[in-house]
């Protein structure tokens, strides 16, 4: 299964919200370094690094829509901007509620 996640050319991944409210990645793919300029280390490291790729005037749109999908238990499907490496490039991010 690893070497078919690895050549997917996409950000496979698992994020966590914890009962006390904590938030983290638990897994993230190696093909981040590719597609995000960031490590799998990195990320794993707090949600917080990618948050900080988002395009200033898509950021209020990605928290929102991510609040939601949580307060509903829903998929949550965002297509918006990532700041990566100093080029805009539109991302798309979908996600389900286990």
């Amino acid at each position: 299964m690893t070497d078919l996640i690895r050549h997917v050319p996409a950000v496979i991944y698992e994020y966590a919200i914890h009962p006390d409210g904590k938030r983290s990645f638990t897994y993230v793919s190696p093909a981040s370094e590719i597609i995000l300029g960031l490590s799998t280390q990195q990320i794993l490291l707090g949600p917080s690094v990618m948050d900080s790729l988002v395009y200033p005037d898509d950021l209020k749109n990605f928290e929102e829509t991510s609040r939601e999908a949580e307060a509903g238990g829903k998929e949550w499907n965002w297509q918006g901007r990532f700041v990566i490496k100093e080029k805009v490039r539109w991302v798309e991010i979908r996600s389900n509620h286990d």
